[in-house]
């Protein structure tokens, strides 16, 4: 992992290596070059906004759930605070 510092916000980052079929890395390829984009950095934006688009979604079906809008206690926001800290 890699922290790094954005326009004074420190963005902590996971380096993973990838394999992509030619087509596809061609057809991003040109979809960057569209954005006027380098190919790393188009494919780690549009991952972002997946990861994002994602996240809304769960949110939304959370606050229709009953369960989701219940408080933790003090035991079960520890134990939920130590398995996040644990991935």
């Amino acid at each position: 992992m890699e922290t790094t510092n954005l326009k004074a916000k420190s963005v902590t980052r996971f380096r993973k290596n990838i394999d992509l079929k030619v087509d596809t890395k061609q057809a991003l390829s040109l979809q960057a070059v569209q954005y006027g984009m380098s190919l790393k950095s188009y494919i780690e934006t549009m991952l972002d906004r997946l990861a994002e688009m994602e996240e809304d979604k769960i949110l939304a079906a959370l606050s229709n759930i009953p369960e989701a809008q219940t408080a933790l206690s003090g035991k079960e926001l520890e134990e939920f605070e130590r398995e996040l800290k644990s991935w």
